[in-house]
């Protein structure tokens, strides 16, 4: 499916609603406007950073057409931190009735997807189904908001809406109008030419930790020779090592979106009696999809996951940092190895993007410093979630930001 790329940075709304999900499925009213009657639909904002614990109010709008409003819009949220290996409770769909100047406020319920089992389906996304009522601001447009809800803070996802031929089959079809860019996996055609400018290509996460029988997601960026994305390039994968060397063959990503980024995915392949062990996983840009593996010299990059075992889970430990006007500061979290050796970057506010000044480790009692002269304004540190397996268990120890101090210089 297609994904919005546009970054933007939205601001908490307040405090969100905890709300059980609609049990029913969602049946389409009578008159549900289909495709051929919407000329547009989008979204607002395109892509969203989530504060932790609020509902975050989307806005969708159909427009145009002969009957923009009463449209059935099929809804999907996919989360590159969050849902990845975690369970399906984690992300939610809520209800953003709460937020200022919400209009048509809806719950979607997950179970009027129909891709996989529970909220999470196939493609690794959540979704579900509304319909529009007439925008009472511009005359004659159809809109709808829906909120999500995220454990963790500044968790980041892309939306894909597109509204529903009748009936629909979960599946953006030719004729339907469509919100997004991003390809959904294996979908979309290469743009010509496109693989011949691909001078790198950078994979991520470069090591990741999965209880065993799961699902690997991760994503290859390509890039040209000014390190600017490639749009329309077609990226593969292959497990070169590892448990699933044998079982997982070359296999498609699809094709690069305007960031030049492609999603990719394979389980474990034995399921829940897969041993355990690291996989060794190329991707490469496909210049001849007629063969197996890379052409020489094709750019690629080399990632691994780690499987453990079938009864591993994964335990979220959450994580506080603090910092003193000197830059002084510590890692507060409910297990030690989310404490100790956590890098920590110092940042100082400025008008655009903030920017890097410092960096230090915590010690094993999660205590740093970082040393800055002649530091005046305003800055805060912040350091990356960490995965680490202990005793054949993975703990997810979040990523985390400090408060913002103001130092006048001396």
């Amino acid at each position: 499916m297609s994904f919005g790329v546009t970054r933007f940075n939205s601001k908490p709304v307040g405090a969100s609603t905890a709300l059980a999900m609609v049990a029913a499925l969602v049946v389409p009213l009578s008159g549900t406007a289909v495709a051929g009657h919407v000329a547009t639909v989008t979204v607002t904002p395109a892509t969203t950073v989530v504060a932790a614990e609020q509902c975050e109010p989307i806005v969708v709008q159909t427009t145009g057409g002969t009957s923009p409003t009463n449209a059935l819009v099929d809804v999907e949220v996919r989360s590159t931190k969050i849902i990845l290996n975690e369970s399906a409770a984690d992300v939610q769909f809520c209800d953003p009735s709460a937020a200022p100047g919400v209009v048509n406020p809806v719950l979607i319920d997950p179970t009027t997807g129909d891709l996989g089992p529970g909220p999470i389906e196939s493609d690794g996304t959540i979704g579900g189904e509304e319909t529009t009522i007439g925008d009472p601001t511009i005359l004659g447009n159809g809109i709808l908001t829906f909120g999500i809800q995220s454990p963790l803070d500044a968790a980041e996802f892309d939306f894909l809406v597109f509204v529903e031929e009748g009936a629909g089959d979960d599946d953006p079809n030719g004729s339907e109008p469509r919100f997004g860019t991003d390809e959904r996996l294996g979908s979309g055609d290469p743009i010509e030419g496109a693989a011949e400018t691909v001078t790198s290509v950078n994979c991520s996460p470069q090591n990741d930790l999965l209880p065993g029988g799961s699902v690997h997601n991760f994503r290859c960026v390509a890039g040209d020779l000014a390190g600017a994305g490639v749009t329309g390039a077609l990226i593969a994968f292959d497990v070169v090592e590892g448990p699933n060397a044998e079982e997982v063959e070359t296999t498609s990503c699809g094709v690069t979106d305007a960031d030049g980024t492609a999603r990719c995915s394979y389980t474990d392949a034995t399921g829940a009696v897969s041993p355990p062990g690291t996989d060794t996983i190329v991707g490469f840009v496909d210049l001849n999809p007629a063969t197996s593996g890379p052409e020489v010299g094709a750019p690629r990059d080399r990632i691994h996951a780690q499987f453990l075992g079938a009864a591993a889970t994964i335990k979220r430990v959450k994580s506080r940092l603090t910092l003193e006007k000197r830059f002084k500061g510590r890692v507060r979290a409910g297990k030690s190895v989310c404490k100790k050796k956590r890098k920590v970057v110092l940042k100082k506010v400025k008008k655009g993007r903030d920017r890097t000044v410092g960096r230090d480790k915590t010690n094993r009692r999660g205590v740093y410093k970082i040393f800055k002269r002649r530091a005046k304004g305003r800055y805060y540190t912040k350091m990356k979630h960490r995965e680490v397996a202990k005793n054949g268990n993975i703990i997810n120890c979040t990523k985390a930001r400090s408060k913002t101090v103001k130092r006048r210089r001396r």
